[in-house]
C-alpha cells in the first residue's frame, strides 16, 4: 500500500518535500560491483514485496469493507449534511487515511521484513541509498499507525458546527506528518526536469537504472510498472470501489 497513495489519488503523496525533482542522468557505461549487487538485491526486495501485496489484496479490500460496516453501525450519513462551503480539510485527511490505514496495516509484517532488507544495502550514491532507506522505513511506519477513532471524530466536528476537531483528530494528524517527513526527495546533480516527479516509483526506476546491468534492466520492468499501466491499472478497481463504498456509507459527496 505504501505507493498506492500516490498511484491512485496522487494528492495523498505521502513523501513530505519534494524539490526540484527529475530523472537520473545518463547511465554509467560500466556498473560497479557493490552497486549492481545492491540493485540486484533492491529490486528482489521489491519484487516479492509486490507479489505479498497481491497476494493480501482480498485481505485489504475486507478491512476497508470492515471499516464501512462500523461507520455504518457507528455513524451512518454523519456528513450527509456537511455544507459546501465547509472548512473540512484536517478531517478530509483523517478520513482518507483511515481508509487507506485499514488496508495498510495488512500488509505492516510485510512491510517490515521489506524494511529489514532494503535498510542493509548501500550504492555509491549516498543520496540514492538515503532515498530508498527513508521510503521504506516510511513505508512501515505508516503501516504502524493504530486507527483513529474516526466515526467519534466526524461526530465531533459535525457537532461543532463543521468548524472544530478533535484532540484526537489532532494527535493522528501529528503522527501522520512525522511519518511523511521521513523522506525528503531531493535533487541529484546534473538533473533535467522529470514530468513524473509525483509518482515515486517513475522516480525510484529512473535513478535506479543507472545501476542496473542488463539482467536487471529486465527484472527492473517486472518490479516498476510503465508510466500507463501505474496510471490505469484494473487491478486497483475494487480497491477504488471499496473506498467509495466508505463515502457512501458517510454521507459525504467528496472523495480524495
Amino acid at each position: 500500500m505504501d505507493l498506492r497513495r500516490a498511484q491512485v489519488f496522487p494528492r495523498l503523496l505521502s513523501c513530505a518535500a519534494i524539490a526540484s525533482v527529475c530523472p537520473a542522468g545518463v547511465a554509467s557505461a560500466r556498473v560497479s560491483a557493490t552497486d549492481a549487487a545492491a540493485t540486484h538485491a533492491y529490486l528482489d526486495a521489491r519484487l516479492a514485496l509486490r507479489r505479498a501485496e497481491a497476494a493480501h489484496a482480498s485481505a485489504e479490500l475486507d478491512a476497508v469493507g470492515a471499516l464501512g460496516e462500523t461507520a455504518k453501525a457507528e455513524c451512518p450519513a454523519v456528513l450527509q449534511d456537511e455544507p459546501e462551503s465547509a472548512s473540512g480539510g484536517e478531517i478530509s485527511i483523517e478520513l482518507a487515511d483511515a481508509i487507506f490505514g485499514a488496508a495498510e496495516r495488512v500488509e505492516h509484517a510485510t512491510d517490515e521484513r521489506y524494511y529489514k532488507i532494503v535498510r542493509r544495502l548501500r550504492w555509491s550514491n549516498p543520496r540514492l541509498t538515503k532515498l530508498l532507506h527513508d521510503l521504506a522505513l516510511e513505508q512501515a511506519e505508516q503501516s504502524d499507525v493504530p486507527a483513529p477513532p474516526l466515526c467519534a471524530d466526524l461526530m465531533f466536528w459535525v457537532g461543532s458546527g463543521y468548524t472544530a476537531t478533535s484532540a484526537a483528530t489532532k494527535h493522528y494528524l501529528q503522527r501522520l506528518n512525522e511519518i511523511s517527513a521521513t523522506t525528503t526527495i531531493a535533487p541529484e546533480p546534473h538533473e533535467k526536469p522529470f514530468e513524473d516527479f509525483l509518482q515515486p516509483e517513475r522516480l525510484i526506476a529512473h535513478r535506479l537504472s543507472r545501476y542496473e546491468d542488463n539482467a536487471d534492466r529486465l527484472l527492473a520492468k517486472r518490479v516498476f510498472p510503465s508510466k500507463e499501466a501505474s496510471s490505469t491499472s484494473p487491478a486497483e478497481a475494487p480497491f477504488v470501489e471499496a473506498v467509495g463504498r466508505v463515502y457512501e456509507v458517510l454521507g459525504t459527496k467528496k472523495r480524495p
